[in-house]
């Protein structure tokens, strides 16, 4: 990549009308219009073009100046060698030096609604007190009164697989009638529907 001063004629430190000036200039010399015909003249217009747009905006010619690229991908590498230092220790941060400008910047992007890849805020919300309808409240009730019958069936024989056939069995016992507790309670609540 070439150095967009040197495209443009100037200076690294020079002057934001210094830098409008040389592109006017260069500008009024291989415009197509003037140059009809000329693909050489052409492509110099378009590399001025492109200089200016960087080293006419202050943030874009800042962030030239610190990274020599104004593109995500020169900046992210540029982050990424400090980690591959001669030294082999570990010399940068992740996210750059400003961890803040890094989280806005992927808020900023990550909030588009357009499909792409999105930057998500997990926040803790109290979930809403919901109601089971009646219907799922009395399929409940039907399959925790089974579960209690056979838990009850059962603990008869489960003595011969001790200790764990009596724990299954009146775990099943006590499934079943809480279960079939907070069954009736919603099936009689004035509330569910």
């Amino acid at each position: 990549m070439e150095d967009l001063y040197t495209v443009l004629g100037v200076t690294k430190n020079a002057t934001a009308d210094e830098i409008k000036k040389a592109y006017r200039d260069a500008a009024f010399q291989y415009h197509p219009d003037r140059n009809q015909g000329n693909a050489a003249a052409e492509e110099k217009f378009k590399r001025i073009s492109a200089a200016y747009s960087v080293l006419g905006d202050e943030a874009k010619r800042a962030e030239y100046d610190r990274y020599g690229s104004t593109d995500s991908y020169a900046r992210a590498s540029y982050n990424r060698g400090a980690y591959g230092s001669a030294s082999g220790g570990f010399t940068g941060a992740p996210f750059g030096t400003d961890f803040w400008s890094w989280y806005e910047e992927a808020m900023k992007n990550g909030t588009a609604g357009n499909g792409g890849n999105r930057f998500y805020r997990y926040t803790y919300e109290e979930p809403e007190e919901t109601v089971p309808p009646k219907q799922a409240a009395f399929s409940a009730l039907i399959r925790h009164i089974a579960v209690f019958f056979i838990g009850l069936a059962f603990l008869r024989y489960s003595w011969i697989l001790l200790p764990f056939g009596p724990i299954l069995c009146l775990a099943a016992i006590v499934n079943g009638f809480t279960g079939t507790i907070r069954a009736l309670r919603i099936l009689f609540s004035p509330k569910s529907k």
